[in-house]
């Protein structure tokens, strides 16, 4: 909590967000409040949705088949019941439900599960969060010590003073704003997330903190595993980070893994990762990959990630350590390193070695 450091910019007016002066005395923002997905909530669309029920996106199906890449299998994608998208507020909420009840799912058995670690809540109706270098506020923090960090800032923004500023981040250089838009906003009503989907409109509601661009860590996926167990029969989960790409695809990624382990063992690694990137999630291959220089700030994030899904297949098809019951992620960690550290890591290098086969490289995102 000791991050916190509130500064007035102007008189009348409420600086948001940590900030300090450096050494000619000029305000240099280490936080920003920030609006989310302002230009979506205006156009009354959402950001990056698709459920397990999407067709295919047809442009990457091209890409694919120009490039000589399979199509994966669709074996009980559409019996998934999950679906993804962008942080939303409450202009946009009644068309999320509506898509999501259109893919077949039950209006009463919808539950959004929120996957972002840093502090967020819906103002005005929009959606807006606290923003740092790389989107790392709440990294390292349990999902309890997530909550209250979260309390803490919606605190300070209730008892705002005045306007409040609030900004659009127009650009950034290795997850630095280097150029925004700022608007002063008077505070009229301050909400979590929870408040509006759960109490407001009486669906199901689950915080899954993971850290922006990073991979979920062990107690997190302990924490996903417990939901997964916890979901009444017939549920429909739906997915969100900030921009509904990279914690919502993994998310998916895992979801679909874990619904279908049984059911159809034929579908490999490979076709996981890839039927989620075309229903328009991100390429998790080509992400591990890529030698762009301005994504190199958080490529080893990227590499972490994708190391960490090819875990989660093999702690989904492992039925010998499961065979009393499926282990918490954690204790599979340990039991099977320790056992058969060697076997583990030869099978992901399997993995890798047919990704790279493949010419990923031609396909986008």
């Amino acid at each position: 909590m000791e991050k916190l450091s509130f500064k007035g910019a102007e008189s009348g007016v409420s600086l948001i967000g940590g900030s300090f002066e450096d050494e000619e005395g000029n305000v240099r923002k280490e936080e920003f409040f920030i609006f989310n997905n302002k230009e979506y909530e205006k156009a009354g669309v959402l950001k990056n949705f698709r459920t397990s029920n999407s067709p295919f996106l047809p442009n990457l199906v091209k890409e694919y088949e120009e490039d000589g890449i399979p199509l994966p299998s669709r074996d009980g994608l559409e019996d998934t019941k999950v679906s993804g998208c962008g942080q939303f507020g409450q202009g946009v909420l009644d068309l999320l439900i509506e898509n999501i009840v259109k893919s077949g799912a039950s209006r009463d058995c919808i539950v959004i599960a929120d996957l972002r670690a840093e502090p967020h809540c819906i103002m005005n109706g929009q959606p807006v969060s606290w923003y740092n270098k790389g989107d790392k506020i709440g990294e390292g923090l349990n999902s309890v010590e997530v909550d209250e960090l979260n309390r803490s800032y919606i605190r300070k923004l209730q008892e705002a003073e005045g306007d409040v500023e609030v900004f659009e981040l127009l650009e950034k250089k290795e997850g630095y704003p280097v150029r925004t838009a700022v608007s002063r906003v008077k505070v009229k009503s301050v909400q979590t997330e929870e408040m509006m989907v759960h109490r407001q409109r009486g669906l199901g509601y689950q915080r899954i903190p993971i850290t922006d661009h990073e991979m979920a860590e062990p107690h997190e996926l302990d924490l996903l595993l417990r939901f997964y167990w916890s979901l009444p029969r017939g549920a429909h989960v739906h997915f969100h980070c900030a921009a509904g790409r990279g914690r919502t695809t993994m998310a998916l990624v895992i979801m679909d893994m874990l619904r279908n382990r049984h059911r159809f063992r034929s579908l490999s690694f490979i076709d996981f990762v890839r039927r989620q990137h075309l229903l328009g999630g991100i390429n998790a291959a080509r992400s591990a990959r890529s030698k762009k220089p301005e994504k190199k700030w958080k490529q080893q994030d990227a590499v972490n990630r994708f190391e960490l899904l090819q875990l989660v297949y093999e702690f989904s098809r492992d039925e010998e350590a499961h065979q009393y019951g499926m282990m918490y992620f954690s204790t599979w960690l340990g039991y099977r390193m320790n056992k058969c550290s060697l076997t583990m890591t030869n099978r992901i290098r399997n993995h890798q070695d047919m990704l790279l086969s493949d010419s990923d490289e031609g396909v986008s995102k």
